[in-house]
Formats: structure tokens, sequence, C-alpha cells
């Protein structure tokens, strides 16, 4: 991925105010594009590129909150993990949970990051996820 390409990012997460912050974040850190989905189910629609969503490319990034509505995000982490053409996914776990709590969650993820409990942590976690993503795409990227 080149410096001028932007990053398909999909973010799950049903927090419309997570969801500004988290995108202020990473506009500090990569040029980006982003899908926002609010629960599991039509998450796994989309990465499945069904319709609604057939003939969308995969993403690059997956940014993922484990406490949704209706299918958590545990449920499409071990989805995404259990499909061959999606293991090699980038995905961030990005949730109010510690790490501790989720070891599931942790052990699956490329990353996992804790909510930070202020606006101005919080703008910090762009950096992090974008080092987590540069380290799934290995030395080649």
């Amino acid at each position: 991925m080149t410096a001028d390409q932007r990053v398909r990012v999909l973010i799950v997460e049903d927090n419309p105010a997570d969801v500004y912050i988290t995108r202020l974040a990473l506009a500090k850190e990569m040029k980006f594009e982003a899908i926002v989905l609010d629960d599991g189910a039509p998450a796994i629609t989309y990465l499945k590129a069904e319709p609604p969503y057939e003939g969308t490319p995969t993403p690059d990034l997956v940014i993922l909150d484990l406490n949704l509505k209706t299918v958590d995000g545990l449920e499409v982490l071990r989805w995404i993990r259990a499909k061959p053409n999606l293991l090699q996914l980038p995905v961030v776990v990005l949730s109010s949970f510690p790490p501790d709590a989720q070891h599931d969650a942790a052990a699956q993820a490329s990353c996992y990051i804790q909510k930070p409990g202020n606006l101005d942590e919080y703008m910090r976690i762009g950096r992090a996820i974008r080092r987590c993503f540069e380290e799934a795409q290995g030395p080649s990227a």
C-alpha cells in the first residue's frame, strides 16, 4: 500500500460518538475511507458481499467493538478468523472491556485497544491503530 492509497476501513460500532472520535483520531494518522455499521449482523453480511453490499471490496482493516446489539463483536471476530480468505485481515478490537476480560478476542484480534476514558487519550488511538495495521501488513507493506 502506497502513501497515496486510502485504507478501506470497516468500523463496526454502535455508539455514534465513538465512531466520530475514532474517525477523527484515524484522520490524524492515515488516509482512509470508512464504512460504518452498527452491529455484527450487517458486518458479516458486508464481509460476505451479500445484498445490499454485493460488489463491495474487502476492507483493508476492521475496527470492531465487542459490545454490539444483536450479533456481538466476538462472534464477528470468530466468523472472520474462520474464513480462509479473511485470515490475514487486520482486526483491531476497540472495546471498553479490559483485554484480560476478553482473552478470546484479544487472542484472535490483530490488536486489542481499550477505549480510553477521556477525549485526549481517545484522540491518540489513531496512532495505535495505524501501527497495528502496518504490523499486520508485514515487511512488504
